[in-house]
């Protein structure tokens, strides 16, 4: 007898995770055993045994191994391109989904209104902090306040602060360390900018997904628990600030034009942060404004 098409496909990303990794999956499988499933895992150039484990642990999830450690926006990429069903979960490793009935919901949602593109439950961490999921979309006088001393004139813009949420609510931005998409629509919209490594990707799809007219679900009375910025945390801090600064100057390309963007690179201070020179910054991102 043939098992039926999976309706949802988690693809859970895990970078030197093999301490939480487990606790991670053991969730996704109890879930599993409630609606159709597929589980992808890609090990993101692990050096703790995080194969190994999965090997021993969990045979049957269908397991990516990068030899090397991979920008976060091309292994989802990846994932969501195997992806044979309806939805998909994009869902980072330090994310344990602990109520059952989160994804049904979602789900359930999102079947009710077609144009919902994307979904993401409330996060908690440990500790019961609440995390900013849902938010606003990161303005360029918010970049100029953070970036340059232009920023400190006049008042202060608009913070990209978490929207004060409860129940269902549409955001601009939805945070995608648990983000339940619909295949087809992550497709139609060309899926993560891979140009993006880590920083603003949650920004720029959901930019997308609103300018093709769809909308995003916040489902604040269902929750997930989030171990918050895990993996990064196992990274290089300076190779982290690099990152993050080409990552924005990237973002605010694709948002704000070359022109505007070209302001951002008036602190020359910050292009040294990660030991790099102003004209590796300035060549990388003219590249990224092609």
């Amino acid at each position: 007898m043939n098992s039926p098409s999976p309706v949802v496909t988690f693809c859970v990303l895990t970078f030197e995770g093999a301490d939480i990794i487990g606790e991670c999956l053991d969730a996704v499988q109890r879930v599993a055993e409630r609606i159709s499933a597929r589980v992808i895992v890609t090990d993101n150039g692990s050096g703790d045994g995080t194969a190994d484990l999965l090997h021993r642990d969990f045979p049957s999830v269908e397991l990516i191994i990068n030899l090397r450690n991979e920008p976060f926006t091309v292994c989802y990429n990846r994932m969501l391109h195997r992806a044979q069903s309806p939805y998909a979960l994009i869902l980072s490793n330090d994310v344990v989904l602990s109520d059952p009935e989160c994804l049904l919901t979602m789900i359930g949602r999102m079947e009710a209104d077609e144009r919902v593109a994307a979904a993401a439950p409330r996060s908690i961490r440990p500790c019961g902090t609440v995390d900013s999921i849902a938010k606003r979309q990161t303005s360029y006088r918010e970049l100029l306040r953070d970036w340059t001393w232009i920023g400190s004139l006049g008042p202060s813009p608009r913070a990209c602060e978490p929207y004060d949420l409860q129940g269902v609510e549409y955001p601009e931005i939805l945070q995608d360390s648990c983000l339940l998409v619909r295949t087809d629509t992550f497709a139609e919209v060309g899926g993560f900018d891979e140009r993006l490594r880590l920083f603003y990707t949650e920004d720029d799809l959901c930019m997308r997904l609103r300018r093709y007219n769809y909308k995003l679900l916040y489902c604040g009375d269902v929750s997930v628990v989030h171990r918050h910025r895990y993996s990064t945390r196992r990274m290089n801090p300076m190779r982290v600030k690099w990152v993050y600064l080409q990552d924005m100057l990237h973002y605010s390309c694709s948002c704000f034009g070359s022109a505007r963007t070209h302001l951002l690179l008036s602190p020359l201070a910050r292009a040294y942060v990660a030991g790099r020179g102003l004209s590796t910054l300035f060549n990388r991102w003219r590249s990224a404004a092609r």
